[in-house]
């Protein structure tokens, strides 16, 4: 079966370190993405998670199923 990124959990947070916002799929926290703007990370992450889709699909390997059927975008 295969997911869109909104049937994830996404987490969106302001990293102070870097002054940048952190977007990650909680059930995939391998990938993330970082942008200027919360709106910014989010659309880096649409474009990593389908880069990374593909590479696990092209391997592959499980796809990981969403925790829950809905999708939770946090800040």
């Amino acid at each position: 079966m295969s997911y869109n990124l909104y049937d994830y959990n996404i987490k969106i947070f302001f990293d102070e370190l870097d002054n940048d916002y952190v977007a990650f799929i909680e059930e995939i926290p391998e990938c993330s993405a970082f942008g200027s703007t919360a709106e910014s990370a989010l659309r880096k992450l649409e474009i990593a998670f389908e880069g990374w889709m593909e590479a696990i699909i092209k391997r592959g390997h499980p796809i990981p199923e969403p925790i829950d059927d809905a999708c939770k975008l946090s800040f």
